[in-house]
């Protein structure tokens, strides 16, 4: 009984490891030049979870047994659940792209805003000047 909590313990860390992959995979489309660090971040996370049921739900002792049943829970999950979750994953990418390019925007106007009022508030004091605030030079 032991081994088939063992095993489906294993099975669910590939199902957790299948569905890291593919909220990563949504990363990888959309930003191809993180392709090698989300690769890089699925491997530790694949490594930290087979260390952690290698070791602790298996008891110290190695089975390979529990590493086909993660690789089996990856797979299953891949096969049945992956298709229909992509294009929940696909929405929320693009709400966090929208809300990174909505906050985005707002900081730069609130940064254009508080260079405007410093420029107005602390004007240079030098005859002919055209520096602004951020031009000055700050003695201590």
């Amino acid at each position: 009984m032991a081994q088939l909590s063992a095993l489906g313990a294993a099975a669910a860390l590939g199902a957790a490891g299948g569905l890291v992959y593919d909220l990563l995979r949504v990363l990888r489309r959309r930003r191809p030049g993180l392709t090698h660090a989300a690769d890089g971040l699925f491997a530790l996370l694949c490594l930290l979870g087979a260390l952690w049921v290698l070791t602790q739900v298996g008891g110290g002792e190695p089975q390979l047994y529990m590493l086909l049943g993660a690789g089996a829970g990856m797979a299953l999950y891949l096969l049945l659940a992956a298709p229909a979750m992509r294009p929940l994953w696909e929405f929320w990418a693009d709400v966090a792209g929208e809300l990174g390019r909505l906050l985005r925007s707002r900081l730069t106007e609130a940064t254009a805003f508080l260079l405007d009022y410093c420029n107005r508030r602390w004007p240079r004091e030098t005859a002919g000047a055209d520096t602004d605030f951020l031009d000055a030079e700050f003695a201590l």
